[in-house]
């Protein structure tokens, strides 16, 4: 499943999971990505690098949130690593970013989101 999404923002990544409560570590749904957010880490000012953190909110009905992944990247920032993600970004432009959340299994959700310089925000999917 694809999304894409243009906003005026800047990126790091986080990302607050959840499962359905009933203990199951894997299966064959695949995640789904509900929600990608930024904000500025510290004072942020048009073209001086700074940097942003970013966060992926995900759920799974069948593997527990712990046995999530996340990967992927800020044109012009950093790669995203997990949930939450803290990316240095020049702040001189628009800048699109791509969050993946995969489970043990394989089943995987992405998103495609934009966002421009020192901005807080956040996309539902």
């Amino acid at each position: 499943m694809k999304h894409a999404i243009a906003l005026g923002l800047c990126v790091a990544v986080m990302a607050g999971c959840g499962d359905d409560g009933s203990g199951a570590t894997s299966g064959t749904e695949a995640p789904v990505i509900t929600r990608v957010s930024w904000q500025p880490v510290g004072a942020c000012e048009m073209s001086v690098p700074s940097d942003m953190m970013v966060t992926v909110t995900a759920t799974d009905a069948d593997t527990a949130a712990a046995m999530l992944s996340y990967s992927g990247n800020v044109s012009s920032c950093a790669s995203l690593t997990g949930a939450v993600t803290t990316v240095r970004c020049p702040q001189r432009a628009q800048y699109t970013g791509r969050a993946t959340v995969r489970d043990p299994d394989g089943n995987e959700d992405s998103v495609t989101f934009s966002f421009g310089p020192c901005q807080t925000g956040s996309t539902d999917f």
